[in-house]
């Protein structure tokens, strides 16, 4: 619980109390799971901008509480951004292995066995996925299988060839 003594402030008025609150948003912003950015969005919501607004003993640093929420809402909305856009990009990046993989079908008659059997005749390179997205290749007795992975929250997403078709596992 904060106490606050009559006349002090909770933040001092030196320029260096923006400190914290901007490396924790750095902090937050390029944690590479984004499992910091759920944790703080889960605390500001739940319980910092609560308290900025309703306790009472808080309301005459409401300005500077909320001053405070947005550098941290902005760490947070990076690191979101940054997670939807790396799942795009691993996803555009995946049809363009799908689509050497159909070529290779068409020129020899059946999928390839490993991604390396694809360059550089039907793709000049197998693409690097953005951040943490990992990609995959298996060819079992069920098919062929290009997976990638997005973490957080561990979502699998597996593209049979044989199916022509996405479908999700966890």
């Amino acid at each position: 619980m904060v106490t606050i003594k009559e006349g002090k402030p909770p933040y001092s008025n030196r320029s260096t109390r923006w400190i914290l609150p901007v490396m924790l948003s750095l902090v937050i912003a390029f944690d590479i799971t984004n499992g910091l950015a759920a944790l703080a969005s889960l605390v500001l919501i739940c319980v910092y901008l609560p308290r900025t607004f309703w306790a009472e003993k808080l309301l005459p640093y409401r300005k500077e509480r909320l001053i405070r929420s947005g550098i941290y809402l902005a760490g947070i909305a990076y690191a979101a951004g940054a997670f939807y856009y790396t799942s795009g990009l691993a996803m555009e990046r995946a049809e363009l292995i799908i689509a050497a993989a159909e070529n290779y079908k068409a020129a020899n008659g059946q999928y390839p066995n490993s991604l390396k059997e694809l360059v550089p005749l039907f793709i000049p390179e197998i693409p690097e996925v953005a951040r943490i997205n990992r990609f995959g290749y298996y060819a079992g007795q069920n098919g062929h299988v290009l997976f990638y992975m997005n973490f957080p929250p561990s979502d699998v997403k597996e593209y049979v060839f044989e199916n022509k078709k996405w479908r999700h596992t966890d």
